[in-house]
């Protein structure tokens, strides 16, 4: 439970280094290509002509922190944002300047979901000689500090009822033909499944011990939960690919239950390709 209890207490520190009423600060991560997660924040004030200024903090808390100045735009009429990282203002990192990634987003809108604010989308990265370093998904939501400390005391209340999980923390990426063996206890099996970015349309089909559950589920950024009744010595679960998105591939988070474990992985397929997971019963 560390994990989420150490997330939630940097969104909590984060939120008291900016209570300026002029700013907007919006806290969360960024995805590259590679999937490694980068904790990043973004605070800025608005100049007019729907300019904007300020800052980002990339892997704050980390060994690798670093501030960033920060210029774009917001656009109230599309409620959507733009901005671009042009130098650094302080770094804890070893790199050379002229290797520092410096992040772009391009017209993002700012979407509502369950009433927060979220910057959702694809980002570039460039070296300072103007050259590609990597892509990916940007997810950040607007901070307040009344709602940091609702989502705090409702994580804390929900971890208190979920103390007898068991949660693997590796954060297992399966492509294709990619296999996963769990040995299994429950007489069912809960599959949670989501995107955790842009939902770009995703489509899976999921077969059971050669039966088809369904055969075309749309991913969205709520969680979609199955459950499969399994009262048979083994099973082969398979999530198959049914199209790419809007942006390929299909890349879809998934959470198989167990009445005491819970197995994360991330599923990253092209359409046609399949994963598979063996359960064996533990009687």
């Amino acid at each position: 439970m560390k994990f989420i209890y150490l997330f939630y207490f940097l969104i909590l520190s984060s939120s008291f280094l900016s209570q300026e009423s002029s700013k907007q600060e919006y806290i969360g991560v960024l995805r590259t290509e590679s999937d490694e997660i980068i904790s990043y924040k973004i605070s800025f004030k608005e100049l007019g002509n729907n300019s904007i200024e300020g800052e980002s903090i990339t892997d704050f808390y980390g060994k690798n922190n670093t501030k960033a100045k920060i210029k774009g735009t917001y656009d109230k009429n599309t409620n959507s944002i733009s901005f671009y990282e042009t130098s650094n203002l302080s770094s804890k990192s070893k790199v050379d300047v002229s290797q520092f990634c410096f992040i772009k987003i391009e017209n993002i809108e700012i979407k509502e979901i369950k009433g927060k604010n979220i910057i959702q989308g694809s980002f570039k990265g460039f070296y300072p000689s103007g050259k590609s370093c990597t892509n990916g998904f940007i997810y950040l939501a607007k901070t307040s500090f009344s709602e940091i400390i609702k989502e705090v005391k409702s994580v804390s209340d929900s971890l208190k009822k979920a103390e007898s999980i068991e949660i693997d923390r590796a954060k297992t990426v399966l492509v294709n033909n990619s296999t996963l063996s769990l040995n299994w206890i429950s007489n069912k099996i809960i599959i949670e499944v989501w995107d955790t970015f842009d939902e770009d349309e995703d489509k899976l089909k999921i077969v059971f011990n050669d039966k088809i559950i369904l055969d075309n589920l749309e991913i969205k950024n709520e969680k979609k939960t199955i459950e499969i009744p399994f009262t048979e010595k083994v099973g082969i679960l398979k999530i198959i690919a049914k199209n790419e998105g809007e942006i390929p591939s299909n890349t879809v988070s998934v959470n198989i239950v167990d009445s005491k474990k819970l197995t994360p992985f991330i599923s990253k397929l092209k359409t046609g390709e399949s994963i598979s997971i063996n359960f064996k019963k533990k009687f």
